[in-house]
């Protein structure tokens, strides 16, 4: 598929690299990374910012990220690094905690859905079961349930795989705009370079009235990495195969496509009773493994 075209592939073709571990640092690049890291410290130098944040946002790994994404434009890097120190400094998600989301956690809107085939935190959404009114809280559930990917992301590893259930959607359990905009900067700005793939689940023909409003705030490398599956995916189909190639075997249980409700108003395949005891339980191991919150997100 041409990129330029703006078009939802049903199709993928998948590159390691592009997909899974983003391109290596190599010595050449670390010029820019210089150059890149010493225009920040003078933007913010008259900012006070937590000194946490900004030594996690001015790695040698977490520039080459931003410069990656805006293929190489210092200015254009610059402004992502910013834009992401202010809303951390703000927000601060690596300290969010599970007791704080447990209401919005309980229809699996947003949810892990462990690790696929290639390494990949799997990241399910489904706006179609909404329970809460509070976009602000939706969105730091949002953050902490992002926030949480990165430490999945073992060995080479660098990016995440989504998948958002669409069979539900309709024009009225729409996220509203403001949401989606904020949404699309959370994936393409304060988590740059991490997408790997994002998978719409079973979209009906007229989300493509949702898709050409919410356009203009995607850019074209973030489409790239888009797939759409629509149709019969049962074993043996080609949506089964793409699926497989994209998750793995189990595509159906980590997702929860294809799967029934276990309650009526909760997303297919979660089940609240069985996913937050391992949610607490992550919590309680990573408290453990360190107090020093900094090593949350240093890769960020």
């Amino acid at each position: 598929m041409d990129s330029d075209s703006g078009e939802i592939p049903t199709s993928f073709q998948f590159d390691r690299e592009v997909n899974v571990t983003g391109s290596p640092l190599r010595d050449d690049d670390r010029g820019n990374i210089s150059a890149l890291r010493e225009a920040y410290m003078k933007e913010i130098s008259e900012k006070q910012y937590p000194s946490a944040v900004v030594e996690a946002m001015s790695t040698d790994e977490s520039l080459h990220r931003y410069l990656k994404a805006r293929n190489g434009n210092l200015q254009k890097a610059l402004k992502m690094v910013t834009r992401t120190t202010e809303w951390r400094s703000e927000q601060r998600p690596d300290l969010y905690r599970a007791a704080d989301y447990e209401t919005e956690a309980l229809t699996g809107k947003v949810r892990h859905g462990g690790i696929d085939r290639h390494g990949r935190p799997i990241l399910v959404l489904d706006n179609t079961v909404e329970n809460t009114k509070s976009v602000t809280k939706q969105l730091q559930h949002l953050w902490w349930n992002m926030d949480r990917l990165v430490p999945k992301m073992t060995g080479d590893v660098q990016k995440h795989c989504v998948l958002i259930h669409l069979e539900a959607f309709s024009l009225w359990n729409s996220p509203p705009m403001s949401s989606t905009k904020q949404t699309m900067e959370t994936m393409s700005v304060f988590y740059a370079e991490r997408l790997g793939n994002c998978i719409l689940w079973q979209p009906p023909a007229y989300f493509h009235v949702f898709l050409a409003l919410v356009k203009p705030f995607i850019d074209k490398k973030t489409m790239s990495k888009v797939v759409m599956i629509r149709g019969d995916a049962s074993p043996g189909t080609k949506n089964d195969a793409t699926m497989n190639d994209l998750i793995g075997p189990n595509w159906r249980e980590q997702t929860g496509a294809t799967m029934n409700r276990v309650e009526p108003k909760s997303s297919p395949g979660f089940d609240i009773k069985t996913y937050w005891p391992t949610v607490l339980a992550e919590e309680c191991a990573a408290n453990k493994g360190t107090q020093d919150s900094t090593k949350k997100f240093t890769m960020l």
